[in-house]
């Protein structure tokens, strides 16, 4: 098990109907629908390819074909989407925000993981002195990043380096925009009302 949840063997092929090559090349990290030539059925979360009409491969990253946001980019031209680039991205995140906060006694609240700023899109972490609360954005999301293997990254990475234990609850919402669809049930440390904890 890894960062990613497999959804499909295959990678979806996305062929784009207008032309944002450019703006793909530039590291742009959404396709919206009417962008594409088809929809493909395909669950939530399936990696996909976005293609020019040519065929060439422009990005990597995954769909959801009932989002706004069909396709959410995680590599760009020869880059691999694979297990080793997401944990490079979760390392890059973790080792700005130490240079950025290096003392918790002033700073122990701030957001390690903040989506496409940090190339993760559609995941958000934020800390809490020994806490983590982690969202997702989306059905893609939540199919696609496996959260029990990024809990355990945390638990190890970066919960043990912050702030002796105090009260604060930590949770995983897993259903952004609709906290409705929350699946609930703990992840690691105590259930608190809604949603998963990390802590």
């Amino acid at each position: 098990m890894g960062f990613i949840n497999l959804i499909n063997e295959k990678p979806v092929h996305l062929v784009l109907a207008k032309d944002r090559v450019r703006s793909i090349k530039r590291g742009h990290p959404w396709i919206f629908p009417e962008v594409l030539r088809d929809l493909p059925q395909a669950p939530p979360g399936s990696i996909a390819l976005i293609k020019d009409k040519e065929g060439e491969i422009l990005a990597k990253g995954y769909y959801d074909p009932g989002s706004k946001l069909a396709f959410r980019t995680l590599a760009v031209g020869r880059d691999r989407l694979d297990e080793r680039l997401l944990g490079a991205r979760l390392t890059k995140a973790l080792t700005l925000r130490r240079r950025l906060f290096p003392d918790p006694s002033t700073t122990n609240g701030f957001r390690l993981i903040n989506g496409e700023g940090d190339g993760l899109p559609g995941l958000v972490v934020d800390v809490y002195a020994h806490c983590a609360v982690m969202k997702l954005d989306g059905a893609g999301a939540e199919a696609f990043y496996n959260v029990n293997e990024i809990a355990a990254w945390l638990m190890k990475e970066v919960l043990p380096h912050t702030t002796a234990p105090s009260t604060c609850p930590a949770t995983l919402s897993q259903a952004l925009p609709s906290a409705s669809q929350s699946t609930g049930g703990a992840i690691e440390g105590k259930k608190q009302q809604g949603g998963k904890v990390v802590q």
